[in-house]
C-alpha cells in the first residue's frame, strides 16, 4: 500500500464528536448556572437578587459574541467578569475562593446533563488510530472551556485517540482564524495538505480549514438547514470519513 497523502484529521467538537444531550440546552443551562451562582454569591456573603443574575447572564452572552464575531476569546474568568462587573461587585469583594465556586458551579451544571458522545465517534475514531493518523480536537468554546471537555472526553474514553485538543478560550483565538488551525497541526509536524478537518459549520469549519490549506469536511446534522459552502466532501455520517480517505488514497 503506499504512503497515505493524509496523515492528521482534526475535528470540531460540538455537533461533530459530542452532541447536545437534550432540547433547549441553552436554556437549561441558563437556568441552572444562574441559580447556582445566587446560591455561591449567598454564602460569600453577596447576596444577588436571580433576576439580576439573569440579566448579567444575558449581557456576558451578548459581549462575547461580540468578541467571537471578531474572531477572539476570552478565558473563563474573564467571562466571569463580565457577570461581576454587570452585578457592580468591585475587584475588592472578589477573592479567589468566590471566583473558583463561581467557575465550579458554573461547569457542574454541564455534568448534571452532559454532551454525549455524536453516533459512531468512538469507533471511527478507533480506526483512524489503527490507520497510525494523527488526530486533534479543534473547537470553539463557548461559556465552557477547554479543562472541563478534556476532562469530559477522557471519561467517555475518546480522550486517548487525540494527539492535540486545541480550544479556543484557551488560544485567544477562533475558527475561521486560520492560526487555530496551524497551531493545532504544528506539535503533529504535519503539513496543511496533509490533513483535512471535519465539522458541521461551513463558515467556521470548512472555510476555517481550507484557508489555513487543509481540506474540509462538512458533517451534515440531522433537522438543521445548513450551507455547504466550499466543502471538498459533505457526509451525513462519521463513518463517511473512511470511505473519502480510501478514495484519495486510491488518487494519490
Amino acid at each position: 500500500m503506499s504512503e497515505m497523502m493524509i496523515k492528521a484529521i482534526t475535528f470540531d467538537l460540538w455537533h461533530t464528536v459530542l452532541e447536545e444531550p437534550m432540547e433547549n440546552f441553552g436554556e437549561f443551562l441558563r437556568e441552572n448556572r444562574t441559580k447556582a451562582m445566587e446560591q455561591v454569591f449567598e454564602a460569600h456573603g453577596l447576596p444577588q437578587p436571580l433576576e439580576d443574575i439573569e440579566r448579567a447572564y444575558d449581557v456576558q452572552g451578548q459581549r462575547l459574541w461580540d468578541i467571537w464575531n471578531r474572531g477572539l476569546d476570552i478565558d473563563q474568568r474573564a467571562q466571569m467578569g463580565i457577570v461581576l462587573s454587570e452585578l457592580k461587585i468591585r475587584a475588592d469583594q472578589v477573592d479567589d475562593a468566590l471566583m473558583e465556586n463561581l467557575l465550579r458551579v458554573f461547569n457542574e451544571v454541564l455534568v448534571l446533563v452532559p454532551p454525549v458522545p455524536f453516533d459512531g465517534a468512538k469507533q471511527l475514531l478507533g480506526e483512524l488510530k489503527d490507520m497510525n493518523l494523527s488526530l486533534a480536537i479543534i473547537s470553539n468554546t463557548g461559556r465552557t472551556g477547554g479543562t472541563f471537555f478534556r476532562g469530559l472526553m477522557d471519561g467517555y474514553g475518546l480522550a486517548q485517540y487525540f494527539d492535540v485538543m486545541v480550544f479556543s478560550n484557551e488560544t485567544g483565538i477562533r475558527k475561521p482564524n486560520k492560526e487555530i488551525f496551524l497551531g493545532a497541526l504544528e506539535p503533529m509536524r504535519v503539513m496543511p495538505e496533509e490533513a483535512m478537518h471535519v465539522g458541521d459549520d461551513s463558515d467556521t469549519d470548512v472555510a476555517g480549514a481550507k484557508n489555513a490549506g487543509m481540506k474540509g469536511i462538512l458533517l451534515l446534522v440531522p433537522g438543521r438547514n445548513q450551507e455547504r459552502g466550499g466543502a471538498d466532501f459533505v457526509v451525513s455520517e462519521l463513518s463517511e470519513v473512511l470511505g473519502i480517505l480510501k478514495e484519495l488514497e486510491g488518487a494519490d
